[in-house]
């Protein structure tokens, strides 16, 4: 997870944000106070992938992460997203347009933040 004091040194946003979480707000531990490991999650759907939506995701390494392929591509190549938001080795499921995660169960596409 994200979770550098100076991660916005020279950055546009320095001295704006300073993100700062302790060991219980980690979401590995909050899904453990609610009785769950990240291996029991199906997926995870990323709106985007801004640190402060995706900044765990490096978390879950077995679970299917879904996202849009703009919103994939756009944290590839714009500078501002961060690369720990964007990990190779993680399990992205590109899609595009809307997406049916499991019958009953849709993600429509609404670009935007």
């Amino acid at each position: 997870a994200v979770n550098n004091e100076g991660l916005f040194n020279g950055t546009f946003v320095e001295g704006q944000i300073l993100p700062k979480m302790t060991e219980e707000d980690r979401i590995v531990n909050i899904l453990k106070r609610v009785g769950y490991e990240p291996d029991d999650l199906l997926y995870i759907i990323s709106s985007h992938l801004h640190f402060d939506h995706a900044g765990g995701n490096g978390a879950f390494t077995n679970t299917p992460i879904i996202v849009q392929r703009t919103e994939y591509e756009a944290a590839l190549y714009r500078e501002e997203y961060m690369k720990e938001c964007i990990l190779p080795h993680l399990n992205y499921k590109i899609i595009e347009g809307d997406y049916e995660v499991v019958p009953g169960v849709q993600v429509l596409y609404t670009p935007g933040h």
